[in-house]
């Protein structure tokens, strides 16, 4: 199953905040976390269930270069990422995300 994706606005506002966090400690390093951002979501497209579930029907895949992990949902006809949060985060966080 090859899916589209749908980021929402809160995994829309942790990728551009992580991408600041990253451009500050070193030029270009924010688009290296961008490019493995982009890897990853297109291997889920490719594959929604290579990941397994970890909070209902909430999936988790990591970014292990950025030490991030995206929180994403196959839906019927898409895969929406909901979060997308630095491994250290309270899970919290995103578990309050529908």
């Amino acid at each position: 199953m090859s899916a589209s994706y749908i980021i929402r606005p809160a995994a829309r506002q942790d990728i551009d905040d992580a991408y600041d966090w990253y451009e500050l400690q070193a030029v270009g390093r924010g688009d290296s976390f961008l490019i493995e951002l982009r890897q990853l979501i297109d291997a889920i497209s490719q594959a929604p269930e290579l990941y397994g579930r970890v909070y209902g029907d909430l999936r988790a895949a990591p970014l292990p270069a950025s030490n991030y992990i995206v929180y994403y949902r196959i839906e019927a006809t898409s895969v929406s990422v909901y979060a997308v949060i630095h491994a250290t985060a309270n899970p919290r966080k995103w578990q309050r995300r529908r």
